[in-house]
């Protein structure tokens, strides 16, 4: 019960590449919010019940972001598996960083205007709304840095 007082809240944000012919040529950098589905699995995972989060998911819709969001519409998923960072030189102690790439062959011919983690369930954790949706082709690829912040 300690520990759970001890946190005040959970926040995610988001650093997406695009990148032509191995050159970053746009940053795109958001916050996101943490639904509640997410804080259930963050209690579950406490309690060993729960195998993490294992993919992201691109979707088509730009519905407001709210609490209770429990899809990605019309979603495209790739695997996280191993590509994630516990505390070290640059994820502090209260985070871990998720790390994932679409490359220029998925999801060509959609505009990704929402994205968010999910378990292996298809639990989602978070989702955001983004600023500048993206228009995925073949000419580019593009990876996602994704803290998740415990406060």
């Amino acid at each position: 019960i300690l520990l759970m007082k001890d946190i005040s809240s959970v926040k995610g944000s988001l650093v997406v590449n695009i990148i032509k012919d191995g050159v970053i040529v746009k940053v795109i950098k958001q916050d996101n919010l943490v639904v509640t589905n997410g804080k259930n699995m963050l209690a579950t995972l406490l309690a060993g019940n729960n195998g993490g989060i294992t993919h992201v998911r691109y979707g088509t819709s730009d519905a407001p972001v709210s609490a209770d969001n429990t899809t990605i519409s019309n979603a495209v998923q790739v695997l996280i598996s191993d590509n994630y960072l516990y505390p070290n030189e640059d994820t502090p102690v209260n985070c871990v960083k998720f790390r994932y790439t679409f490359d220029s062959a998925t999801g060509n011919g959609i505009t990704f205007k929402e994205c968010g983690l999910v378990d292996i369930a298809g639990t989602l954790f978070n989702r955001i709304v983004m600023n500048e949706p993206i228009v995925k082709d073949n000419t580019f690829s593009f990876e996602g840095f994704w803290t998740i912040e415990i406060l």
